[in-house]
């Protein structure tokens, strides 16, 4: 296809220099036998200029037919927020017809790097990996890189050396962070803050409580950090009795954050067995998912971060696209969020799960950065 091009080329250059040399002792009988030419050469080059684009629409950049690809991810499991990572993931490859294949781990360090090998053994041309640790992540990029297989991080940071993702998909937990203490400082101002976080040392925590933490350099009165609980299981057990023992304990406090629905649940489930009061707590949810929405049409919950995980997943899809596309992706992507509260959630809150009609959503997000729903 290049060849035709080049000698299509020089031949409208051949005729196009005929014609300038002949000037204006050129017949005009002679002028109109080129300029047709030159018409007909160029209407070629435009039918080349298609076809080579119906060429490269149909393979990857490195001329892999789509029809052949196969990406897989590496996920703890399919339940709660997981459930639906993978609806979202697989909307855009169902769309493009693009298989896809998932290998759970139960956030299993070595599960999570065979995960990684059992793809590149099987030929996957792209894997995306969610892992709850750096040095995983930093593993798995080098066995990839090694590999010459892209891999795409979800979620989690990715540890100095000399393995390299190619992009970091995720939200912006530090914003949810200072979402979580502006919504405090402007709604329960002075308050006392009991956090039920997540996984300890996870990046995702961590960056919540240095957004929280960058908030309160402003201002040092916007709240108190009275006690935080972790954990490590996301098990509304635990959450619902160290909610349970802090209340016994008579430790005072105006506002409990759940840093995942599964947290908030327990601990609205804590409040109202332990006889506090919803009216005199101020709750807040992270996630911003369906136990969230139940809890809003309940009216047991004050406000929320809208985290779209359904959403976030198709970013991440995108961006993998994007990069067999045309061999290039942004390093780092950041997922949006957005604060609700009881009276204006069913407004503003994306829904966890989304279908193709969030993908022209998605495709502009990822282009522009904008999000606009």
């Amino acid at each position: 296809m290049k060849k035709t091009l080049i000698w299509i080329l020089m031949a409208v250059f051949a005729v196009s220099f005929s014609f300038a040399g002949a000037g204006c002792k050129t017949p005009e009988i002679v002028k109109e036998a080129v300029i047709d030419e030159i018409k007909e050469a160029v209407e070629e080059i435009g039918e080349a200029i298609e076809e080579a684009e119906e060429e490269a629409a149909d393979t990857t950049f490195d001329g892999k037919p789509w029809s052949e690809v196969k990406v897989g991810y590496v996920m703890p499991y399919l339940e709660g927020w997981f459930f639906y990572w993978d609806v979202g993931f697989k909307v855009p490859f169902a769309v493009n017809n693009i298989y896809t294949e998932t290998i759970l781990t139960n956030w299993d360090p070595e599960a999570e790097l065979q995960g990684i090998r059992d793809f590149i053994t099987k030929g996957y041309d792209a894997i995306s990996l969610q892992t709850a640790s750096p040095d995983v992540a930093q593993t798995a990029a080098q066995i990839c890189n090694e590999a010459g297989v892209p891999l795409f991080i979800d979620n989690t940071d990715v540890a100095e050396g000399p393995g390299k993702a190619i992009a970091d998909i995720e939200m912006d937990w530090v914003e949810i962070g200072r979402l979580f203490a502006r919504g405090i400082r402007d709604n329960v101002y002075g308050a006392k803050v009991v956090e039920m976080q997540g996984a300890p040392g996870f990046p995702v925590v961590t960056k919540q409580e240095n957004g929280m933490e960058e908030i309160l350099a402003e201002d040092p009165d916007a709240f108190t950090r009275v006690q935080i609980e972790y954990n490590a299981d996301y098990s509304t057990e635990v959450t619902f009795n160290a909610l349970s023992a802090i209340i016994q304990s008579g430790t005072e406090f105006d506002v409990v954050i759940g840093g995942f629905q599964e947290a908030t649940e327990a601990s609205i489930e804590a409040l109202k067995a332990n006889d506090i009061s919803l009216d005199d707590i101020y709750i807040i949810s992270g996630n911003g998912g369906p136990l969230d929405e139940a809890n809003f049409e309940d009216g047991d919950l004050d406000a929320a971060v809208s985290e779209p995980v359904g959403f976030h997943a198709m970013l991440v899809a995108a961006s993998i696209l994007e990069y067999l596309a045309t061999g290039d992706v942004l390093e780092l992507q950041v997922s949006p969020a957005v604060w609700v509260t009881k009276d204006d959630w069913k407004e503003k809150l994306i829904p966890w799960e989304v279908d193709a009609s969030w993908l022209p959503v998605a495709e502009e997000f990822v282009r522009t950065g904008v999000l606009n729903y």
